[in-house]
């Protein structure tokens, strides 16, 4: 008789536990997405803060200088005028001695106005330090904008390749979904900004928006020009729509590939090419 209430009692235990294993799944699937929306609001109010410390707007467009030859660097005032219409609302002061006081990795800064990016660009010793690291070294599954660590700071590689995650709330790369939904807006706006140490900022049209899969020959870099004109080929090829492109996409220009995740073994990669340097 001891033994049969005994084995009630585990019977009983057991279905219990089995009713309670939806609810206790719930309960840590709700404190994951609170932990993960905790680390989203850190990540964000650092990198808001970093922006408005360091990268302030400003529209005094005569401190930058035009210095790569596209146009006749002697018209000041036209050039001044294409800048003044490329740049409207998106021009950046940054403060690199400050940036780089907190975090030497700090290489660059980047906005994608289309995309709402405003960040920062790092690069550490390998391409793993900056995955699941803030700029600012916090520990955050956020990570941060960094460049591919085998290119030259200087941007000046035929091909350079910068890296940011995913988020569901379009921080980071998350907001290059804007090119991948709507290409055709996107087009309107066509260009994305770096600004360096150097005092320059580098201006940059896109030519090619792709999604392809983790392991594509993408992620290469070269030097030659036969490599570089069927890099552009394949980057052409590629693209979910056709860019109206004014730069010469044949010249051998730096490109640089802004570059995140779409789904677990694809990413979605942005491409454009160098149009001027002020």
């Amino acid at each position: 008789i001891l033994l049969q209430h005994n084995g009630k009692r585990a019977n009983i235990a057991k279905a219990l536990l089995i009713a309670l294993i939806p609810a206790i799944s719930l309960i840590a699937a709700l404190m994951f997405l609170i932990h993960y929306q905790k680390e989203y609001e850190i990540a964000d109010n650092e990198h808001e803060q970093v922006a408005d410390d360091y990268a302030k707007e400003t529209s005094d467009i005569g401190s930058y200088i035009k210095v790569l030859a596209q146009e006749n660097p002697g018209a000041k005032d036209s050039l001044d005028e294409k800048m003044h219409d490329a740049t409207e609302g998106n021009l950046k002061k940054v403060d690199f001695l400050s940036l780089i006081n907190e975090n030497s990795d700090v290489t660059a800064w980047i906005t994608v106005p289309f995309c709402s990016i405003n960040y920062p660009v790092v690069q550490g010793p390998d391409n793993d330090k900056y995955l699941k690291t803030t700029y600012q070294g916090t520990a955050n599954s956020a990570g941060a904008i960094f460049m591919d660590y085998t290119n030259n700071r200087s941007f000046n590689d035929m091909h350079t390749l910068v890296y940011g995650h995913n988020m569901k709330n379009n921080s980071m790369f998350g907001g290059l979904k804007k090119i991948r939904d709507n290409p055709e807006a996107a087009k309107e706006d066509p260009y994305f900004y770096i600004y360096l140490p150097d005092g320059h900022m580098r201006q940059y049209e896109i030519f090619s928006a792709r999604v392809i899969h983790a392991d594509d020959p993408c992620y290469r870099f070269f030097d030659g020009m036969d490599e570089y004109h069927r890099f552009v080929n394949e980057c052409l090829s590629g693209s979910k729509s056709k860019w109206n492109v004014n730069s010469d996409l044949s010249s051998g220009l730096p490109i640089v590939t802004l570059s995140t995740c779409s789904g677990d073994n694809d990413r979605f990669v942005v491409h454009g090419i160098l149009h001027a340097i002020y």
